[in-house]
C-alpha cells in the first residue's frame, strides 16, 4: 500500500512552504515517524515525518522550491509500488525553482546536461551552463536561500502597505550602565546574562502599556488594539538573514526573565530550534542594529504592527548636563540613538514622539 505525504497545513496566514532539504532519497528505506524533509515556514523550519514505514518511492519537489500548504510531497510504500515506471530515457523534469532561473538567465533547458537524479537538470547545472557560455546575467549568481526570499518578500510588502516615517531621540545609559555593573553578577548566578537588551525590552514594554495605540495594528474597519504586549527581538543568523522570534506579555515580566528569554530565544533562532509559535503574535519589534556598531538605522516595520525600535550603538561623549543648582556643565556620558519607525496611516508625529519618549524615560530614570 502507498501513502501520501503532505505538507502540513501550519497555521492561519502561512500559505506556502519552502523545501529545504530531503532526509531521504527515492528507493531509501524509511520508519514510520522518522524525519523524512525539512520544511521552512516563516523562517522557522520544521521536520516532517513520514506517514508509514517502507520506502521512498517518489517525491514532487527539490530543495529549493516553494510549495503550497497542503500539497502533496512524496510517496511513500513498499518497493515496486507507486506510478508506473519511466522509460529508462525518461529524465525527470526539472522543478519549478530551476525553470525560474533558467528563464531569468535566458537558458533553454534542452541545451543544459542534468547531473541530478535520473538526469535531472539542477540549479547548480544552470549556473554552470550561464558561466560556461561566457557569463551573461547569472555570472557569480548566488542562488538566494528560503529565509532570504521571506525576508525580500516581506520588506517589499511592508514598505508598500503602509506609510513608514522616522523619529529619532537619544538616550543617556548612565543609569542603565550602573545598574547592570551592580546586578550582572547576581544574574549570572541564577543563570540570565544580563544585556543591554533585556533593558531595551523592558521599556518598550512599559511605554507600549502607557501608549497601547503603538500596541496595536491597522486595519480598514478601524484600529486593532491588542490586549497583550508581545515584543519580537530581531536575531542574526548571519549570511541567512535573520529573525524575530517574541517574548509573549513582555511587560509582566521582569527583568531577570526577559534575560533568560532573550538567550534561549536566540540560541533557539540560530540553533534551528525555534517552533513556528515561538515567532508568532509580535505586537512589536525591538531591532538592536548597535551590535554592529550603527548609530542609528531605519528598520522596516514587522506588518501588521505599527512600530519597529532601531537601539543603535553606545559611545561615550561630552554632552551638555544640567546638575541640581540649576547651572549647565560639560560631561562624559554613554549616549545611544533611538529611531522610531512608526505606521503615519495609524499614528502622527506627537503619538510617535510619546512613545519614543517614554523609552527614553524608562532607560534614563532606571531605578
Amino acid at each position: 500500500m502507498t501513502v501520501k505525504l503532505f505538507a502540513p497545513l501550519i497555521g492561519e496566514g502561512v500559505e506556502e512552504l519552502g523545501v529545504v532539504a530531503w532526509k531521504k532519497k527515492p528507493g531509501e528505506a524509511v520508519a514510520e515517524g522518522e524525519a523524512l524533509v525539512e520544511l521552512e515556514s516563516d523562517k522557522v523550519v520544521t521536520e516532517v515525518p513520514s506517514p508509514a514505514s517502507g520506502f521512498l518511492l517518489e517525491t514532487y519537489a527539490e530543495a529549493g522550491d516553494r510549495v503550497k500548504a497542503g500539497a502533496q510531497l512524496a510517496l511513500v510504500g513498499s518497493e515496486g509500488e507507486g506510478a508506473e515506471p519511466a522509460a529508462a530515457s525518461a529524465v525527470p523534469p526539472p522543478s519549478p525553482l530551476v525553470r525560474k532561473i533558467a528563464a531569468e538567465n535566458g537558458v533553454d533547458l534542452s541545451r543544459v546536461e542534468g547531473t541530478g537524479e535520473g538526469g535531472r537538470v539542477t540549479k547548480e547545472d544552470i549556473l554552470a551552463f550561464v558561466g560556461a557560455r561566457g557569463g551573461g546575467p547569472a555570472e557569480g549568481l548566488r542562488p538566494h536561500g528560503p529565509i532570504r526570499r521571506k525576508i525580500a518578500e516581506r520588506m517589499l510588502s511592508s514598505q508598500a502597505s503602509s506609510a513608514q516615517v522616522l523619529t529619532v531621540m537619544e538616550a543617556d545609559l548612565s543609569t542603565v550602565l550602573a545598574h547592570r555593573d551592580a546586578n550582572k553578577e547576581a544574574f549570572a548566578r541564577e543563570g540570565s546574562r544580563l544585556t543591554l537588551s533585556a533593558y531595551f525590552v523592558s521599556a518598550i514594554a512599559a511605554a507600549l502599556r502607557r501608549h497601547p495605540d503603538m500596541n496595536s495594528s491597522w486595519s480598514e474597519g478601524g484600529m486593532i488594539v491588542h490586549p497583550d504586549v508581545n515584543v519580537g527581538v530581531a536575531v542574526s543568523l548571519g549570511e541567512e538573514g535573520l529573525i524575530v522570534p517574541v517574548l509573549k506579555k513582555a511587560d509582566a515580566m521582569g527583568l531577570a526573565d526577559i534575560a533568560r528569554s532573550i538567550a534561549r530565544l536566540a540560541a533557539a533562532a540560530r540553533g534551528g530550534g525555534l517552533a513556528n509559535e515561538d515567532v508568532a503574535g509580535g505586537t512589536f519589534t525591538l531591532s538592536n542594529h548597535g551590535t554592529g556598531g550603527s548609530l542609528f538605522a531605519t528598520p522596516i516595520i514587522n506588518q501588521p504592527q505599527l512600530g519597529i525600535l532601531g537601539t543603535g550603538a553606545m559611545r561615550k561623549r561630552a554632552v551638555v548636563v544640567r546638575g541640581p543648582d540649576g547651572a549647565d556643565s560639560i560631561a562624559i556620558r554613554p549616549m545611544i540613538y533611538l529611531s522610531l519607525v512608526f505606521d503615519h496611516r495609524a499614528l502622527d508625529g506627537e503619538a510617535g514622539d510619546g512613545f519614543l519618549r517614554a523609552v527614553k524615560e524608562a532607560l534614563e530614570g532606571w531605578a
